[in-house]
C-alpha cells in the first residue's frame, strides 16, 4: 500500500497501431502501406486512469524526450489542476510530495534525460523525492500489458479507418 503522499505511475509502449485496422489479422489483398502510430499508454495508479499517446511511427523519435514530454504534460494536468475540479484521489495527488515511476528495463528508460527529469520536477517543487524502479531485467512487464490486451485485442477487433475511429470504440470499455 502506498503512503498517502505518493503518487504513482507505469509507462510503457505497445506494438504498432496500422490505420486503417480491419481486424486483428492482415486482409488479404490489403495494400502494406499503411498509416502506422506506436502506442504509449501511462497509467496514473492512484486515479486509476490510463493514458494512451500515440506517435507518428518514423516521423518522431523514440526514446527520452519523447518519455519525458508525455510524463510533464500528465504531472503537470495532476498538479496544475482546479482544487473544484479534483475529487478525493485526484487531491491526494495534487499535494503528494514523493512520485513513485515505474519504467521496464528498456533503453529509453535508463539514462540521464530520465534523472534529469526526476531532478526538474524536485526543482519545479512538484515533489520532494522522486524514485525510479526498474523491473527486473529480462521482464519487461509492467503491468500495463493487461491495459495494453484491452488496446490491442479488445478495441483492436472493430474496424477502423482513422484513429479517431479506433479511440471511439475505447469510450464505452472506459479507458
Amino acid at each position: 500500500m502506498l503512503k498517502r503522499n505518493t503518487s504513482k505511475r507505469s509507462f510503457d509502449d505497445t506494438s504498432t497501431l496500422k490505420m486503417p485496422h480491419l481486424s486483428n489479422r492482415d486482409v488479404k489483398g490489403m495494400p502494406e502501406y499503411r498509416f502506422e502510430v506506436i502506442p504509449f499508454n501511462l497509467t496514473n495508479h492512484g486515479a486509476s486512469r490510463n493514458y494512451y499517446f500515440y506517435t507518428v511511427k518514423k516521423r518522431f523519435q523514440k526514446g527520452a524526450n519523447r518519455l519525458a514530454t508525455n510524463l510533464y504534460h500528465v504531472m503537470r494536468t495532476i498538479k496544475g489542476k482546479d482544487d473544484a475540479d479534483c475529487n478525493e484521489a485526484e487531491k491526494q495527488q495534487k499535494f503528494a510530495r514523493r512520485v513513485v515511476l515505474m519504467c521496464d528495463n528498456y533503453a529509453e528508460n535508463k539514462n540521464n534525460y530520465i534523472f534529469a527529469y526526476g531532478a526538474d520536477l524536485v526543482f519545479r517543487l512538484w515533489f520532494d523525492e522522486v524514485e525510479i524502479l526498474f523491473g527486473e531485467v529480462g521482464h519487461t512487464h509492467n503491468g500495463n500489458d493487461a491495459v495494453h490486451w484491452v488496446h490491442n485485442d479488445i478495441v483492436g477487433n472493430y474496424e477502423s479507418v482513422t484513429l479517431m475511429d479506433y479511440i471511439h470504440f475505447w469510450i464505452p470499455l472506459g479507458m
